[in-house]
């Protein structure tokens, strides 16, 4: 799934300032400044797949929400409430 967002800065390094809208207008010209960082992120997956077990997933699962690249370079907490259905 992707997901985007649209980023206006005005000015210059950290005397300016700007708004954050996201495609889906779940944000829209939201104000940010110099401290605005993303620092933790929760995800819910719900997963129905043919042929893998409980155990599998759960290892997957739980090695995803480990080394989520995306929360290296954030440097944001990640956690993950994966369930097989």
């Amino acid at each position: 799934m992707t997901r985007k967002a649209i980023s206006v800065w005005r000015g210059s390094g950290r005397s300016g300032n700007g708004e954050l809208s996201s495609e889906s207008g779940v944000l829209a010209n939201i104000p940010y400044s110099e401290r605005f960082r993303i620092s933790r992120s929760a995800l819910t997956l719900r997963a129905s797949v043919p042929n893998l077990n409980q155990g599998t997933f759960a290892r997957l699962a739980q090695d995803a929400e480990q080394n989520c690249p995306v929360s290296r370079v954030l440097r944001a907490e990640i956690t993950l409430d994966g369930k097989l259905v």
